[in-house]
């Protein structure tokens, strides 16, 4: 009885210029890939839209709205010997007005709908810096509570931990670039200036002042006083608060 002849198939070897050629398209895709992100990062950091790292002097000032965005860089950067804390209660205070009172220069550094801790990010980001000599806190019932888990993830606490290493969420940050440019935009196509320090934020000028507008409110604010009241925190909770973000930064 013969035996079958059984012949097994090899897969030929891949060719070494093939694996060659890979290899170099993987090594110059990865330089392309550092290099864009490194002229990004640089573009960033030179154009500063947010003025994070310097004051700008070679193009207009353009601020931003977003007060989370734009404030770290006018604690770090800018003159003053006073400033301004609070939520939109205070928005509407003029530094020039509060020179006059209080003497020096005024920044207003205030944050709309914001909450205790993050007053205490920007309150501390300021007076690390030595310049502050009087503060202006705007405490009303909102101001001291926390903000919610979802708020605080959206909060850019880069722009306030002083880390370089975690600046990177900035430099790579389209948004800030949309902060910047739409103004700039805007101002050019309309031919008006844009906002200047002393009513950046400032929304005195669009609502209306007056009883019978107070009267409404008032009453408004009773219909949904119920809702708000179960969702409210206590007294107790409040100066827990206090005594954790804003009595150390006193003392």
């Amino acid at each position: 009885m013969s035996v079958p002849h059984i012949q097994i198939a090899k897969t030929p070897a891949q060719p070494c210029g093939l694996h060659a050629r890979s290899k170099k398209m993987m090594t110059l895709f990865l330089l392309f890939l550092f290099s864009f992100a490194a002229l990004a990062a640089l573009l960033t950091i030179f154009l500063d839209p947010l003025q994070f790292y310097h004051k700008s002097s070679w193009y207009t000032p353009v601020f931003s709205q977003e007060e989370r965005y734009q404030n770290p860089g006018l604690a770090k950067n800018y003159d003053y010997d006073n400033i301004i804390i609070g939520t939109s209660m205070t928005e509407n205070f003029l530094p020039s007005q509060v020179d006059k009172s209080l003497g020096g220069t005024t920044m207003k550094l205030s944050m709309e709908g914001s909450t205790v801790d993050e007053h205490y990010k920007i309150a501390k980001l300021a007076l690390e810096t030595g310049k502050v000599k009087q503060v202006l806190w705007g405490l009303d019932y909102f101001s001291l509570k926390l903000e919610t888990t979802k708020a605080a993830k959206e909060f850019p606490d880069y722009l306030y931990d002083g880390k370089l290493w975690t600046d990177y969420k900035y430099w790579f940050n389209s948004s800030v670039y949309t902060q910047f440019f739409w103004p700039s935009l805007k101002s050019t196509l309309t031919g008006e200036p844009g906002k200047k320090l002393e009513y950046l934020n400032n929304w005195n000028r669009v609502v209306k002042f007056g009883q019978q507008y107070v009267t409404k409110a008032y009453l408004n604010a009773s219909d949904n006083e119920l809702y708000f009241g179960l969702n409210e925190e206590n007294t107790d909770q409040l100066k827990e608060h206090f005594n954790t973000y804003i009595l150390p930064l006193l003392k």
